[in-house]
């Protein structure tokens, strides 16, 4: 998933990972299709609260120094 801000626009997309490959026996290789975690930075405050709503708090890695809501994201590293 991946969350896009233009000026006020903000837009959420499904980003398929592209498959991971594995060495198994013989040096063949194995395809997987696991969805790799995904970290989000979020620069302007609305976008911080939207990220939240949308259950993505766990991948939310930074902030911006305005970013104070809902309140436990303050712990996240101030990014610019």
């Amino acid at each position: 998933m991946q969350v896009v801000t233009t000026n006020t626009r903000i837009t959420v997309q499904q980003i398929p990972s592209p498959p991971l490959e594995e060495k198994v026996a013989e040096g063949r290789m194995r395809r997987s299709n696991q969805m790799t975690q995904h970290r989000i930075i979020s620069l302007i405050p609305s976008a911080t609260e939207i990220v939240c709503g949308l259950g993505l708090r766990d991948q939310l890695v930074g902030r911006s120094h305005e970013c104070d809501f809902p309140a436990d994201v303050t712990t996240l590293p101030i990014c610019c």
